[in-house]
């Protein structure tokens, strides 16, 4: 069994110095007593969060690449003996490839890295899921602008006052 907590639900962004919640069960809800004003913020709210969310693949595509000249740098010093690689009596290993990947696997800044990655890819498929969501959002007024033309279309109007 799959458990939630809140915070799988919600998106905290930091906009400047205001932190800005996003509920992933109600940002997306369609208050249909005012379609209109639904319709006219619909482009500004997709837009918004596709741009966030670009900003957010940027990120993410800066840290891995850092993460990735970490492990590059590390290697060369590994291999340049700037750095050894020791046993459990300070004996120096035979640098191997293996030797190498498992040093910079069990560092403590590449555990940091790739939790932050981690974190980060969560963040971008949460905002991928509000954008994926913004447009299914849009198809959806689309069709209640539709049944609502067609419910004005089959009710007679009498000075204003819908005949029931």
């Amino acid at each position: 069994m799959l458990k939630f907590t809140q915070d799988d639900l919600i998106i905290n962004l930091q906009i400047g110095e205001q932190v800005e919640i996003i509920d992933l069960r109600t940002c997306l809800a369609i208050n249909d007593g005012d379609l209109p004003k639904e319709y006219t913020q619909q482009p500004s709210w997709y837009a918004f969060y596709a741009s966030i969310l670009a900003s957010q693949e940027d990120k993410l595509a800066t840290v891995e690449r850092e993460y990735t000249k970490y492990k590059a740098d590390i290697s060369l010093q590994l291999r340049q003996g700037k750095l050894q690689i020791l046993d459990s009596n300070n004996k120096s290993l035979k640098l191997t490839e293996g030797a190498i990947q498992n040093y910079i696997d069990t560092d403590e800044h590449t555990l940091i890295y790739q939790q932050k990655i981690q974190k980060m890819q969560t963040i971008c498929k949460k905002l991928k899921s509000l954008v994926n969501g913004s447009i299914q959002r849009k198809d959806m007024l689309i069709q209640l602008g539709l049944l609502e033309r067609q419910e004005r279309k089959q009710i007679p109007m009498n000075n204003g006052l819908r005949q029931h």
